[in-house]
């Protein structure tokens, strides 16, 4: 977790209700969600402003992991960060070879809005800070999940699209690669503990015939208008 969170404008909702930059610490850990209480409860024994901590499960590997936006001093992150990853949990500050890096700070937050956006993504977190703020910033981390989920989708099938054949093993051709694209998407929605909607698996078998990497399979405008508005507007 070493990368630099930019945005030159941030929301002009939420841009008044933050303090300085330099004023939070932005940080992850791999630990268990049994351990949330401790978690929070700890961080509250520092002389911490308010706070978003968002708990989440990495997909595939079922990894337990946090993210903390926290107004805090470096000294008392770096307080914290010993007593309770190093000392208690034994976390592991660096990636090693076939190991990734178990606990770790953001070195700058240049906007707070994406912070609290990507602590928030999952939905199941602890905070301080008023409803109304939590909403706001809220629809933030929805716009952010949306996206990401579309374009790792969107690689998924293109990476899988091409290595299907028909029972007669022979590659499949144009039309039943088209159909395989939904039954692709409800493979990888099922796999990734997604909702199942018609509604959202046809948005997304709309955004892959848009922006799939695979030419011979991508929609021209005029078929994408007619797709989506096969009745006009």
């Amino acid at each position: 977790m070493n990368e630099v969170l930019t945005d030159p404008e941030p929301s002009e909702i939420t841009r008044k209700d933050w303090k300085l930059p330099s004023n939070y610490q932005f940080f992850m850990c791999h630990i268990h969600h049994d351990h949330f209480d401790y978690l929070e409860q700890t961080l509250q024994e520092y002389e911490i402003g308010e706070y978003i901590i968002g708990a989440e499960i990495t997909p595939g590997t079922g990894i337990h992991h946090f993210h903390f936006l926290v107004e805090m001093t470096k000294y008392d992150y770096a307080k914290y960060s010993k007593r309770v990853f190093i000392d208690k949990f034994k976390l592991r500050g660096r990636a090693t070879k076939g190991a990734p890096r178990q606990y770790g700070k953001v070195k700058d937050i240049h906007s707070l809005d994406k912070a609290a956006a990507y602590s928030m993504k999952d939905g199941n977190i602890r905070t301080n800070m008023s409803q109304e703020r939590i909403s706001k910033l809220a629809e933030l981390a929805y716009e952010k999940k949306t996206d990401d989920t579309l374009a790792k989708l969107i690689e998924y099938v293109d990476d899988n699209i091409m290595k299907l054949k028909d029972y007669e093993n022979e590659p499949m051709n144009y039309q039943k690669k088209l159909e395989r694209i939904p039954i692709l998407i409800i493979g990888w929605l099922r796999e990734n503990k997604k909702p199942l909607r018609a509604s959202t698996i046809r948005y997304y078998s709309h955004q892959v015939l848009a922006y799939t990497r695979h030419k011979d399979l991508q929609y021209s405008d005029s078929e994408m208008y007619h797709i989506m508005f096969p009745h006009g507007i």
